[in-house]
């Protein structure tokens, strides 16, 4: 169950799929308005980069992102400067020592899963109906499977050739992954306004069976076989549903910060959230965290532990998943660390599309309140999840097993020096002090930004 302490207030009732619904804590309009002025004034960029647009994006396929990013020196902090290639090979050299791997063995996949990705992107968005979803190969093998429904398109075939990167297709999906997608958002819909006190929904490409699992106070209790009547009357020929009933809390939140610690104390003290990533709008710049984080936060810097306030500019949770911003006065980097020292900072050279977030994927994590990293590949990809309550929050990427505790709620996930996701929180009942591994959620990134009409700072 989400901690309602923890969540915002003011979202719509029950927010629908196919409307955007967005749960924004936008402060009154004269004060923004006063607000922007005042910082335009103060906050002159130390470099203006290749801006984009300062409005609204415009309308776009989940996970698509701006394709300018600010760019050029953001700050002075040292750290880590190196580029894409380099975070990769430090990406392998972390995951290596985590699975008992070897480097080159780990990094020849982590190349062919950067190779993959546009591919498999660009396969979903000119076959939406015949596409079946991807996967890669379990372990380390560099090699990804693609599903279609019936023959995968001849033009496909020769692009695949041609590439020389080992990918299969199998052409025995009898529904594709939009379709199964839209059927677990049917499902979480149905249970969501069922009253389902804690539910957990994912698409499964490779069964093609929507999984489901029902916290439930008795896994005998009647409100559970009607909880269980109430999915089955929504499944097809073609697409069936998996039910388990657990006792437990199937997901918590991890309450979080850009790899920098968010504190709901002036002084300091504790660890909230996470901040997991610099953004701007404009000429105002802040940092990433959890749409159910606080409304009052402060910046706790690493280095110095000076305490700084943020402004709670938007925040949301739906969907498009979990995700807010806070403006800051200060300088704002495109920067983020992956544990708790300064050579754990790292430069982040791009972000992650949505769209291109496959099920096999291996990334990273770190959070404060744990103040580890951990990494692990995807699970599912499109979960929903709900609590009974007003939200029901979708557009998620379930993460395998990794370490975790309650404060690393909105930081970073990521790939080398790429920015992924947005911490979410835990599947599973582990205790406050996050002593055992646990299965993740995350927001992508480029998700986040879109919707909350920021752009991610890159260099």
């Amino acid at each position: 169950m989400l901690n309602q302490e923890l969540r915002s207030r003011g979202d719509p009732g029950v927010p629908r799929f196919g409307r955007f619904g967005r749960r924004s804590r936008m402060r009154d309009r004269l004060f923004v308005l006063a607000a922007l002025v005042a910082v335009a004034s103060m906050l002159a960029p130390v470099s203006a980069g290749a801006a984009g647009p300062d409005g609204p994006l415009s309308p776009g396929i989940p996970g698509d992102h701006l394709d300018t990013p600010p760019s050029g020196p953001l700050g002075n902090t040292g750290g880590d400067d190196s580029g894409a290639a380099s975070g990769l090979a430090g990406m392998a050299n972390q995951l290596a020592a985590e699975f008992a791997v070897s480097v080159e063995v780990v990094l020849a996949r982590l190349r062919h899963q950067e190779a993959v990705a546009p591919m498999i992107a660009k396969w979903r968005q000119q076959h939406p109906d015949a596409f079946g979803g991807a996967y890669h190969a379990d372990g380390f093998v560099a090699r990804t499977t693609v599903r279609w429904v019936g023959q995968a398109p001849a033009a496909i075939v020769a692009e695949i050739e041609q590439s020389g990167l080992a990918i299969g297709l199998d052409a025995t999906a009898t529904a594709s992954q939009a379709a199964l997608v839209a059927k677990t958002q049917a499902i979480a819909q149905a249970l969501h306004d069922a009253g389902a006190s804690d539910f957990v929904v994912a698409p499964n490409i490779r069964t093609q069976v929507i999984d489901v699992t029902l916290g439930v106070a008795d896994e005998t209790a009647s409100s559970a076989d009607a909880l269980e009547r109430t999915v089955r009357k929504l499944e097809t020929s073609t697409i069936g549903a998996g039910i388990s009933r657990v006792t437990e809390e199937p997901f918590t939140p991890d309450t979080a910060q850009g790899g920098i610690a968010a504190s709901t104390n002036s002084s300091g003290s504790g660890v909230a959230c996470t901040f997991s990533f610099g953004v701007r709008s404009g000429s105002t710049y802040g940092l990433l965290a959890a749409g159910h984080c606080a409304d009052t936060l402060y910046y706790v810097d690493p280095a110095t532990s000076r305490v700084s306030s943020l402004t709670l500019r938007e925040e949301y949770e739906g969907y498009y998943g979990d995700f807010a911003w806070y403006s800051y006065s200060g300088t704002v980097q495109p920067k983020f660390y992956a544990g708790s020292g300064t050579s754990n900072l790292r430069t982040v050279t791009s972000v992650k599309a949505a769209s291109s977030i496959a099920i096999g994927d291996y990334y990273c994590k770190y959070g404060r309140a744990s103040n580890r990293s951990g990494c692990s590949n995807v699970k599912y990809t499109d979960v929903c999840y709900g609590d009974g309550g007003s939200y029901l929050v979708c557009s998620q990427v379930r993460m395998r097993s990794v370490y975790g505790a309650r404060g690393d709620s909105g930081g970073p996930w990521y790939s080398g020096t790429q920015a992924v996701g947005v911490n979410t929180g835990r599947f599973g009942n582990i205790g406050s002090t996050g002593t055992t591994n646990s299965e993740h959620a995350f927001t992508p990134a480029s998700l986040a930004a879109r919707e909350l009409r920021v752009q991610i700072l890159t260099r």
